[in-house]
């Protein structure tokens, strides 16, 4: 957890001193530490198959500093090709080759953060490969 989520889920309970107290003293005896956080969080996102947008928006939501974020996703390589093309081996394959399959699978791809000239491209070689 991040110090950021930790202060999220304390403060609807507490008041304000005692939440900023309880976070300082939790970083300052290094129970929580957010960089440490960020980079396995961002490799275990990656691992998922996540787009490097949809890992930021995750850390983000999970309260992770913007500092920590581009440090974690600095060390990561992306290859976002790979990562499509394994996502639809694994998962859309059967809709790609549906009804409206096309439009279904770039539009889910696109909303898990991939770009959309990228995934277009992906599309067009999986279909011709299968012709």
């Amino acid at each position: 957890m991040s110090s950021g989520h930790l202060k999220t889920k304390l403060n609807g309970k507490f008041l304000d001193e005692a939440v900023e107290y309880a976070v300082n003293k939790v970083l300052e005896n290094r129970f929580i530490d957010d960089q440490d956080y960020a980079v396995n969080l961002s490799a275990r996102l990656q691992n998922e198959g996540r787009s490097k947008k949809e890992i930021q928006e995750k850390m983000y939501y999970k309260g992770v500093k913007r500092d920590d974020i581009e440090y974690a996703l600095s060390l990561l390589e992306f290859d976002e090709e790979a990562g499509i093309i394994a996502l639809i081996d694994k998962k859309y394959k059967q809709k790609l080759f549906g009804e409206k399959g096309e439009q279904r699978v770039a539009a889910s791809l696109m909303r898990r953060g991939f770009s959309p000239f990228l995934v277009k491209k992906i599309i067009k070689q999986e279909l011709n490969k299968n012709d």
